[in-house]
């Protein structure tokens, strides 16, 4: 899981800082079948370094026992594998696998694209096709100290990572993992953000935890407690989809406070 900090909020003659923390899973997820669906999408390693020298493997978990799936790259029509070869990790696990050289993806980013290249596309005969956008790491960005929180965990001052079981990611509990979190941090944080690392595919959101403010549309509510908040927590974003979020640096996000 991973930690974003500081936000800045601006209120009419006022502005306060916001502290925002981003917590990170990696995960992996079993298959089921019946409608044709991708539940899920990884790459491994999940950030491509400029360094990658191996091969980088893309999985994508697929629903309703397809024939085949393909990968769309620049019009050419990859095939990918169920069958455990080809970089495939098991066999009929419904988790179809292809590989890329590194340099095929790190070509890719360019200034319009910038450290997030559009790979192509993964197609599925009765879904459709679906943009995949990869993760690239280069020197510009840099390097950052890290600690260790737990067996399972590590931070930076911004960004919090934990690993977590497949099973977890796809059904993720945003209570539970919240709960970690404070287990070894202070009640510092206006905000979570979530982001998953290998979850189930879907849209991102937000959705408030504290409100005390009235005449806005929104009731009262304080459900700090349940997410192991002394108080002070207002509210948590979630990003399924890691190749969405970026706001891993101080300042990232701006944000308008409804609790004063």
């Amino acid at each position: 899981m991973k930690i974003d900090s500081t936000a800045k909020n601006v209120r009419p003659a006022v502005e306060a800082k916001l502290l925002t923390i981003t917590l990170i899973v990696l995960l992996l997820a079993p298959n089921s079948f019946g409608q044709i669906d991708i539940t899920r999408t990884q790459f491994t390693p999940p950030v491509v370094p400029e360094t990658q020298t191996q091969p980088v493997l893309f999985e994508a978990t697929v629903t309703g026992n397809p024939a085949s799936v393909v990968f769309n790259i620049s019009g050419n029509m990859r095939p990918m594998s169920d069958d455990g070869t080809n970089g495939d990790l098991m066999a009929g696990d419904g988790t179809w696998s292809i590989t890329f050289p590194p340099q095929e993806i790190l070509v890719r980013n360019v200034p319009s694209r910038v450290f997030r290249p559009i790979l192509g596309t993964c197609n599925v005969p009765g879904f459709g096709a679906l943009n995949v956008i990869a993760e690239v790491w280069t020197s510009e960005i840099g390097l950052q100290s890290v600690r260790q929180i737990d067996a399972s965990g590590q931070e930076t001052d911004y960004i919090a990572n934990y690993a977590a079981t497949r099973t977890e990611l796809m059904n993720f509990n945003f209570q539970l993992w919240a709960q970690r979190f404070y287990a070894t941090h202070a009640d510092n944080y206006d905000f979570l953000n979530f982001v998953l690392v290998g979850g189930r595919r879907g849209n991102r959101f937000h959705f408030a935890v504290r409100n005390s403010v009235t005449g806005i549309g929104m009731s009262v509510v304080n459900n700090t407690g349940l997410y192991g908040s002394a108080g002070r927590l207002q509210g948590i974003s979630y990003f399924p989809i890691p190749s969405f979020f970026d706001g891993g640096r101080k300042a990232s996000f701006t944000k308008q406070d409804t609790n004063g």
